[in-house]
């Protein structure tokens, strides 16, 4: 007979696992994590990139913007996250100065309240500022306010 209760084996996922950049954690224990797969165009053969955005539970709300993290699949746990996050394997620029002015904050103020630096809100402001559309051109106004405005006269008169 087998001896069945002496070796222990280690169980292997057979869960599928994405690496991607975090694009947006508006939401509560919920981040936007951007997969990025680059495939060959089945007639030019031109190497091109295509991009799936995936909602992944965030347990503890410790991935930010810019971030790139792992996510496992997972069973659903609401209309669209059927994904976890399983590891950040990189901080972003904006964790990173997040941190950096945690540290340099004093000492009195409030536990576990995050500020935002300078440093942090310059980098939210240029990329805030780097997806914004460029402005409308000025409308043009009429050369003075009793101005008619002008019909088409077919016949001259």
């Amino acid at each position: 007979m087998a001896d069945t209760g002496t070796t222990t084996q280690a169980r292997t996922s057979h869960r599928k696992e994405r690496e991607g950049e975090v694009v947006s954690t508006k939401m509560d224990k919920t981040i936007v994590v951007r997969i990025a797969r680059r495939i060959s165009h089945p007639l030019y053969k031109k190497i091109i990139t295509r991009y799936k955005n995936f909602h992944a539970h965030d347990e503890k709300n410790e991935a930010q913007v810019g971030d790139l993290v792992s996510i496992m699949e997972t069973r659903p746990l609401s209309k669209t996250k059927r994904w976890r996050l399983a590891k950040i394997v990189q901080q972003g620029e904006l964790a990173l100065a997040n941190a950096a002015a945690a540290a340099a904050k004093p000492a009195d103020s409030v536990p576990g309240a995050v500020a935002k630096s300078s440093v942090a809100k310059d980098l939210i402001k240029e990329q805030m500022h780097s997806k914004r559309i460029p402005p409308a051109p000025p409308k043009v106004m009429p050369k003075s306010p009793n101005e008619k405005p002008r019909t088409h006269n077919l016949f001259g008169v």
